[in-house]
């Protein structure tokens, strides 16, 4: 068996493989819009259990910041409680597109409750 060939064809394909990842387009993944958040958010609203399945996946996400706010004289039910509140609110106002994605993005808390609060008061935008 010839080695140089061998040789030679090991490292034409090792060159091949620097320039595909140095050189081949890279793919970000896409971002979704706040159109596309919006009709996603509309759709799932109506689904039948939808607003339960949403609660139980929002609320222990919430959970660790309800604790680490310093509510006293709060009880874990009075938490949860309110966790479940946030988490329907948070839905009701990114489906009538009073809140957008780029809104909760720029804010640095996981879950802003400010920008729901101050969602929850605007006025829902008129579709064009």
């Amino acid at each position: 068996m010839n080695f140089r060939l061998l040789a030679a064809s090991m490292i034409i394909g090792l060159l091949c493989m620097i320039a595909l990842y140095l050189f081949a387009p890279r793919t970000a993944p896409k971002q979704i819009t706040d159109v596309e958040f919006k009709r996603a958010a509309e759709s799932f609203i109506k689904r039948p259990g939808a607003m339960q399945e949403w609660v139980k996946i929002c609320r222990p996400l919430l959970m660790p910041q309800l604790l680490d706010a310093k509510v006293e004289g709060a009880l874990l039910s009075t938490r949860t409680a309110q966790a479940e509140d946030v988490c329907r609110r948070f839905l009701n106002v990114m489906a009538d597109g009073r809140l957008t994605m780029s809104e909760i993005n720029s804010q640095p808390d996981p879950f802003p409750f400010k920008v729901v609060e101050d969602a929850e008061r605007s006025e829902p935008p008129v579709d064009r």
